[in-house]
């Protein structure tokens, strides 16, 4: 079963497309009420509507899951006796259902205990009069308001509504008629209570392939695809199941003067804009960017140092005493520095000098000189949990399905990096994929990629 997930204030909910196709049941004929996918209504409306704060009208208020489902008929009394089939409604009956044990039926195979709500598109048939249908939440009582309302014989109307289930384990709904009448109830999804402890406020995941949620805009200048404030995180998924995923993705306009990809801003905290744990990587260099103080047109870019290995360093100055110095290190280069692969340079300052390094460990640095003079250090070490990092890997980026399989790597592809790629057999040399190494390295590539 196609499912997307979209966890929402309930305060914040609006309208919500559901998604699923268009679905016809048939039964031998043309049915006049076919199974069709429809709006969601809003909480806020279903709750201003109902008169009663969320707070009583749910069970577990807060935050939910909108989970939206294929179209499918839950209720249809026109079928034969059963417990979600016939006979109709008689005027002044209340039925009982069950959500999670509809399922089992035209609804699919499984689906969560935690359904705070459903979306029901409610439709009533045949009926005997004037009167209306009423969902609420089994256990509470007849809410004042009507789910939809009818007027006269022989009426075929429908409405959708949010209909809030008891909170336990079997998600049951109650369905009132005043009126003798057939009632078919159709869902196209669930809200789900605390589906996760994560405290998000907006998720959004599917089964689907592509991306969870696309942002897009092409208007000009400052345009923003997907913006957050307070808090954006993605997730790729299970990493066994996704080869070159990405949680967030990001993609610049070529040309765009300024234009990045994803923009992370600190507002004036004191932490990261942007924070990644685990590595972080770049095709291109990473670099940090100052105003010209002198220029205005202008900034200054510097690039990082950058080598095989997760260096750590210190700088300072000192003076020899008797020809002698210690350097004290910090404890925090100590605690994150390994003791293997420690560098120590000294520049004296004045008059020519000979220096020797003596003894070198974490926590300090011996050094002899032949004169009493002031000098410069630099130490450098390796950071502790990537002593044994290794440059060379495997190749995850510079392939067709790589990029984040959202990106066609080759747009950012320096003139060094596709010469190395022509060479390696990666691209031929009018920069297309080379289908013979992908074939052999079984990497994915579309049938309409060049």
């Amino acid at each position: 079963m196609n499912r997307h997930f979209v966890r929402v204030p309930m305060a914040l909910l609006t309208s919500i497309l559901a998604t699923g196709a268009a679905l016809a049941q048939t039964t031998g004929r043309m049915d006049p009420i076919a199974l069709k996918n429809w709006k969601v209504p809003s909480i806020d409306t279903m709750v201003r509507t109902l008169g009663v704060s969320p707070d009583t009208h749910f069970v577990n208020p807060g935050a939910f899951v909108f989970q939206s489902t294929v179209p499918c008929r839950v209720v249809d009394t026109r079928l034969a006796v059963g417990q979600y089939g016939g006979p109709i409604f008689s005027a002044g009956q209340t039925r009982t259902y069950s959500i999670v044990q509809a399922v089992f039926g035209t609804c699919g195979s499984s689906f969560p205990s935690n359904i705070a709500a459903v979306s029901l598109n409610i439709t009533v048939t045949s009926t005997a009069g004037t009167g209306f249908v009423t969902g609420f939440a089994t256990g509470s009582s007849l809410p004042g308001v009507s789910s939809v309302n009818f007027v006269g014989a022989n009426q075929i109307v429908s409405n959708a509504a949010i209909v809030p289930t008891d909170g336990g384990a079997l998600s049951q709904i109650n369905i009132f008629a005043s009126q003798t009448t057939h009632v078919i109830i159709d869902m196209n999804g669930l809200f789900i209570a605390n589906l996760s402890a994560n405290g998000d406020h907006l998720a959004i995941t599917t089964s689907l392939s592509g991306a969870a949620i696309v942002g897009s805009n092409d208007t000009g200048l400052s345009a923003i695809g997907v913006s957050g404030n307070g808090g954006f995180r993605g997730t790729e998924g299970n990493a066994t199941n996704n080869t070159n995923s990405c949680g967030v993705c990001g993609s610049a306009a070529a040309g765009g003067t300024g234009s990045s990809g994803v923009s992370a801003f600190s507002n004036g905290g004191t932490f990261a804009a942007l924070f990644a744990v685990g590595n972080f990587a770049a095709t291109g260099s990473k670099s940090f960017i100052e105003p010209h103080a002198a220029d205005a047109s202008k900034q200054i870019n510097y690039i990082s140092v950058e080598g095989p290995e997760a260096r750590t360093f210190i700088t300072g100055r000192s003076r020899f005493v008797d020809g002698m110095a210690t350097i004290d290190l910090p404890e925090h280069f100590r605690l994150i520095t390994d003791e293997e692969g420690l560098t120590v340079q000294v520049t004296p300052i004045g008059r020519m000098t000979s220096v020797a390094v003596l003894d070198v460990n974490t926590s300090q640095i011996q050094v002899q000189s032949t004169r009493d003079v002031e000098f410069f250090y630099t130490v450098t070490g390796v950071r502790s949990a990537f002593r044994d990092h290794q440059p060379v890997e495997q190749n995850a980026v510079f392939r067709p399905d790589g990029g984040g399989g959202m990106h066609d790597v080759r747009t950012d592809l320096t003139p060094a990096a596709k010469a190395a790629m022509v060479k390696n057999g990666t691209l031929n040399p009018d920069g297309s994929w080379n289908r013979e190494t992908a074939q052999k390295l079984g990497w994915k590539i579309s049938a309409d990629v060049k």
